[in-house]
């Protein structure tokens, strides 16, 4: 996965939290197929226009 993609190779979905009771940042990945409360659709944003 580089920079600026949004899926793995494979299809699944990249995932980052914060465990609060571990104090660790979590990577995880889902497979889009899979339900889970946790996860949420999201809108593909635009990149900003540069700022001079």
């Amino acid at each position: 996965m580089g920079a600026g993609n949004e899926r793995y190779s494979d299809g699944d979905v990249p995932s980052v939290y914060w465990g609060s009771g571990s104090h660790e940042l979590n990577i995880n990945r889902y497979n889009p197929d899979n339900r889970n409360d946790n996860l949420r659709a999201r809108e593909k944003s635009r990149p900003r226009p540069p700022l001079y």
